[in-house]
Order: structure tokens, then C-alpha cells, then sequence
């Protein structure tokens, strides 16, 4: 959770001028580090990723 505050206030204030209409690009930058298991996961493996897929609601 610390990273994920640290992240979301720097990622805030610098893309919050620069991606006011796109906040969704702000989170994901944000989320990228956290995310990036995962992606790296759904990028690797094709079965894992697909059963988490179905898995989650």
C-alpha cells in the first residue's frame, strides 16, 4: 500500500495536468507495478491467465 500511495501521489500530481480527460491512463501507470505480475502472467501463460479469466467474476 505504500508503494500504491507513493505511485498515486507522484503519478497524481505530474499526470494530472498532463491526463486530466484520461484518468484511466493515470491508474494504470499507477497500477502497472502492481499489474505488472499480472500482465506478465496473462503475457507468458496462456492456460493460467484464461482460468483466472473465467475464475473472476
Amino acid at each position: 500500500m505504500e508503494s500504491l500511495g507513493e505511485c498515486a501521489q507522484l503519478n497524481y500530481r505530474a499526470l494530472r495536468t498532463r491526463i486530466r480527460s484520461n484518468g484511466v491512463q493515470m491508474k494504470e501507470l499507477c497500477n502497472l507495478q502492481i499489474r505488472k505480475s499480472s500482465v506478465l502472467a496473462n503475457s507468458t501463460g496462456s492456460d493460467e491467465p484464461r482460468h483466472v479469466a473465467e475464475g473472476s467474476p
